[in-house]
């Protein structure tokens, strides 16, 4: 899917869009990797207004996040992630792990080493976090055996 097009499915706004884009462009300079993957962590109030926080970019090996993703400054973090996830634990509300309806709402937070994460969904983002789990976070769960035979 495309930054435009997924962008545009959470309701996000031409100035969500365009900081993404931008963020977008400095991960693709600074990672080693190409960036495969990214996601916009996001939550509704009670009044259903969405709350933008956090872009996550992911490549092979590297989870990139960018912070307060809507301010004018431009923070971006990189770690290392293959074969490290240390940890994670999903939360969710009126989500079956299917299909997501515009109540569901899913949370995933965990540890990489030392670094901390935590992405939020709503509505219909809750299936590209869902996707998200279980292309980067579950394959990547650190395990001693899988540690040694990638070093050998």
């Amino acid at each position: 899917m495309s930054i435009e097009n997924y962008i545009s499915s959470i309701a996000g706004s031409d100035v969500l869009l365009e900081k993404v884009k931008a963020v977008k462009k400095l991960a693709d300079a600074i990672c080693p990797d190409k960036i495969e993957d990214f996601f916009v962590s996001e939550y509704r109030k009670s009044d259903d207004e969405r709350v933008y926080q956090s872009l996550f970019l992911f490549s092979e090996r590297y989870l990139l996040e960018s912070k307060n993703i809507i301010s004018a400054e431009t923070k971006i973090d990189i770690t290392f992630y293959f074969a490290y996830v240390d940890y994670f634990e999903i939360t969710s509300n009126e989500f079956n792990f299917t299909k997501a309806s515009e109540k569901s709402t899913l949370q995933v937070e965990g540890n990489i080493g030392q670094a901390t994460f935590k992405l939020n969904a709503s509505g219909k983002n809750c299936d590209k976090l869902w996707n998200i789990i279980n292309k980067y976070l579950k394959p990547n769960l650190y395990s001693d055996l899988e540690f040694e035979e990638m070093v050998e």
